[in-house]
């Protein structure tokens, strides 16, 4: 009983810091690894299309705006508009989509280590099941499908692991950080608003219910755009 209060008031307080660094570079490696086994260096289906809008455009600008002109995720638009026109090989898309996926292990594992008391064996599984998903499967070899789900599952998850920090300790630079990681991710795909809505619905009924602790004028404002800005930018 006591180790297990322990293990809670850690995640509490900071996290168990079971997970560590080389975890972290295991997770790395290991979405690397798995995106690479799946490449094929040609391009098919849907990932063609942004290649040909781009082709007669005249430079980055131009090559943006026609690709926005479908739906207007500026992020995602900009990484395929910067590699039409500048010919980026398959491998470097995937090398993008690589990352992301990375990315999205290791703060999957992160959020459970600090904030759930999950321990190295717990949370390692976590990361194959990402990995190794029928979902996840599927990204590897769709890099158009890939990029926008995995780069913005990463940033959705960027602004849970900011907003917990932003909630406990009232800083508003956090809190920044996940309004601007919130806009950033709906910029990849517009889906993933309904996300921070819910996650705003959370936040506020934390604050307002379960734990009314004193807390910097700014918590309730910066609340309301993790909730209402993503739309908005849309």
């Amino acid at each position: 009983m006591h180790e297990a209060a322990s293990r809670i008031e850690g995640a509490r307080v900071g996290g168990t810091g079971r997970f560590g660094p080389l975890d972290h570079c295991l997770c790395w490696c290991l979405a690397i690894l798995a995106m690479a086994w799946a490449y094929h260096p040609y391009f098919f289906g849907d990932e063609i299309s942004p290649l040909l809008d781009t082709r007669n455009a005249d430079g980055f600008l131009d090559s943006l705006r026609v690709i926005s002109q479908y739906k207007p995720r500026l992020i995602f638009n900009a990484i395929w508009a910067l590699g039409g026109e500048s010919g980026w090989p398959r491998w470097a898309y995937a090398g993008v989509n690589a990352a992301a996926m990375a990315a999205t292990c290791s703060l999957a594992a992160m959020l459970v280590d600090r904030h759930a008391a999950a321990s190295r064996l717990q949370a390692q599984p976590l990361v194959g099941c990402i990995v190794g998903s029928r979902f996840a499967a599927m990204l590897y070899f769709d890099y158009v499908a890939g990029i926008i789900e995995t780069l913005s599952i990463a940033l959705l998850l960027g602004v849970i692991a900011l907003s917990i920090p932003a909630m406990t300790s009232g800083r508003l630079a956090a809190w920044l950080g996940a309004v601007g990681l919130a806009v950033a991710m709906v910029l990849v795909h517009e889906r993933f608003m309904a996300g921070t809505a819910a996650l705003a619905v959370v936040l506020a009924v934390h604050a307002g219910l379960l734990d009314r602790r004193p807390r910097p004028w700014w918590t309730w404002p910066m609340i309301g755009l993790l909730g209402a800005l993503p739309p908005v930018v849309l």
